[in-house]
């Protein structure tokens, strides 16, 4: 069984060390073990955190909603039904 640090995750995941570490917390996975002063993880949760990570970046798009204008990405007020910018 291969074990990860938050950094080697993070850098698997394409994503933030803290966003990881996060995750970590939130799902309640516990480190396997230690290697000096660092937490180390099985390569197993790999995948429960990438789902994580997902579920929360897709809430957080449906929360700041975007739209693509002339190749500007721009917000959105989400009361806005017509989608005039507001900045």
């Amino acid at each position: 069984m291969k074990l990860l640090t938050t950094g080697e995750i993070a850098k698997q995941l394409h994503s933030d060390r803290d966003k990881v570490s996060y995750a970590l917390r939130k799902l309640d996975i516990t480190p396997s073990g230690m290697a000096d002063n660092t937490r180390v993880y099985p390569e197993t949760a790999l995948l429960a955190i990438e789902e994580f990570l997902n579920r929360r970046s897709q809430k957080e798009s449906k929360q700041n909603p975007q739209r693509i204008d002339s190749g500007n990405v721009k917000n959105i007020c989400p009361c806005d039904q017509v989608g005039r910018n507001y900045e």
